[in-house]
C-alpha cells in the first residue's frame, strides 16, 4: 500500500494486468482457442489416415479382381464387390466428417483473428 491507503501494485506478482492481456470470461482466451484449434488439426489427420486406409483396401479389392493379378482370387466376386462398396462408403463418410471439421477449423481460424485485432 502506497501513504494514500491505495495498493500498489509489487514487482513480483500482484502488478495489474494490462487491458491487452485480458479477456471477456464470455469469450474463450487465445491459448484456449488454439488448443480447439490443434484438437481441430488431430481430427483432420485421423479423418485423413481413415481415407487412406480405405483406398488401400478399394486397391487390394480391385487388384482381387484383376483377372492378371497372380495368384487368382479365391474370393466370391460379389463379396469383393461389397468390400469395395463398404469401402467407398467409409470414405464418403469421413469426406462429409472431414468436410465439418474442416468448416469448424476455418471459423476457429476466424475467430481468433477477430479477438487478436
Amino acid at each position: 500500500m502506497d501513504l494514500s491507503g491505495a495498493h500498489e501494485p509489487s514487482r513480483f506478482g500482484d502488478a495489474i494486468a494490462p487491458a491487452a492481456f485480458m479477456h471477456d470470461d464470455r469469450r474463450p482466451a487465445p491459448d484456449q482457442r488454439l488448443q480447439s484449434l490443434d484438437v481441430h488439426i488431430v481430427d483432420v489427420l485421423a479423418h485423413l489416415e481413415s481415407l487412406l486406409r480405405a483406398s488401400h483396401s478399394i486397391q487390394r479389392a480391385l487388384l482381387a479382381l484383376r483377372t492378371e493379378a497372380p495368384p487368382p482370387s479365391l474370393t466370391p466376386l460379389q463379396q469383393s464387390f461389397t468390400v469395395l462398396r463398404d469401402n467407398v462408403n467409409n470414405m464418403r463418410h469421413d469426406c462429409q466428417m472431414l468436410a465439418g471439421i474442416v468448416e469448424d477449423l476455418m471459423a476457429g481460424i476466424d475467430a481468433l483473428a477477430d479477438q487478436q485485432s
